[in-house]
């Protein structure tokens, strides 16, 4: 008999003089300890999953919901805006908080650069139709393209903003704020016309 055979040997004999009541101790404790655990952490998986579900869905779907808001593929029914532009209020920076964005009417809101006053004009829905479908006609900004001189919001009185600046996804959509940005496209010229005659 070589070495290991005799230390396997006495290691068993000695294993026969364990009391049955330690073995079955550690191994039914040790099984149940391992079952409680496995359990805890499924619950705790469950639970982030939950969690996680609650908080990006509800923020998927308003964004894909605003998209489609301002996302209007259709051509609107008036080739221009209405011949008397509304009337033109000038906010402070104080006077825009997020119960302005909650109307119920669609909003133009823009800010001459440089300028710390904000001006705002509702809009009928036409109107607001009618921009909103322009607002996905302009085309992506080169280098050498002049920078705008005002910062321009579509609101639509529920809550979400954009900017006809900036391609229309739902990274591009805010929910009452006005949000500073950086123009990634040039205004089509028909948008361009509008805005005029509503800012003017």
């Amino acid at each position: 008999m070589n070495t290991k055979e005799q230390k396997a040997q006495f290691l068993l004999k000695e294993l026969n003089f364990i009391d049955d009541r330690f073995l079955y101790e550690s191994t039914v404790l040790f099984a149940a300890a391992r079952k409680k655990r496995k359990k805890n952490i499924t619950v705790a998986l469950i639970c982030a999953c939950l969690a996680l579900c609650m908080l990006v869905l509800p923020t998927m779907m308003a964004a894909g919901l605003g998209v489609l808001i301002f996302n209007d593929k259709e051509e609107p029914p008036h080739d221009s805006i209405g011949d008397a532009p509304p009337e033109k209020e000038i906010l402070t920076e104080e006077e825009i908080d997020h119960t302005l964005f909650f109307s119920g009417s669609p909003m133009l809101i823009w800010q001459q650069a440089g300028s710390s006053e904000y001006c705002m004009v509702t809009l009928d829905a036409d109107t607001f139709s009618r921009l909103s479908y322009l607002s996905t006609q302009g085309y992506e900004r080169d280098a050498d393209d002049p920078a705008p001189q005002n910062k321009i919001w579509l609101c639509d009185g529920e809550g979400f903003v954009r900017s006809p600046y900036l391609e229309n996804t739902p990274g591009n959509l805010y929910y009452a704020t006005l949000f500073d940005y950086d123009p990634e496209l040039v205004l089509s010229t028909a948008l361009e016309n509008d805005l005029k005659d509503l800012m003017s």
